[in-house]
């Protein structure tokens, strides 16, 4: 499948702290991340999906959250300040990378 082929060159091109952002945020919110993926997947127009949002820890550099956002893998989250949550190419590539 083209998306599956997609995901796994995109994580080859993320760098390794990137990548191990969204691992952990997948490995905490793992069932709200695969239910989101089977409405984005079952919906024919815009859906409302819930709110995942990534850790932010100190050993991350604001650059990996940078790189994350540029990929749009992730968006800022509109009502807390320096938080970001999932975007829909996120949650994606976790289900892909993780099925």
């Amino acid at each position: 499948m083209y998306y599956r082929e997609y995901f796994f060159y995109l994580k080859e091109r993320l760098p390794e702290k990137c990548y191990e952002v969204l691992k952990e945020c997948y490995k905490t919110q793992k069932n709200d991340i695969e239910n989101n993926f089977k409405l984005l997947q079952s919906s024919i127009s815009q859906v409302e999906t819930i709110d995942i949002l990534l850790p932010i820890q100190n050993t991350y550099y604001h650059m990996n959250y940078e790189i994350l956002l540029r990929e749009e893998l992730i968006s800022r989250h509109s009502s807390k300040e320096n938080c970001y949550k999932l975007d829909r190419f996120g949650i994606y590539l976790l289900h892909y990378l993780n099925e």
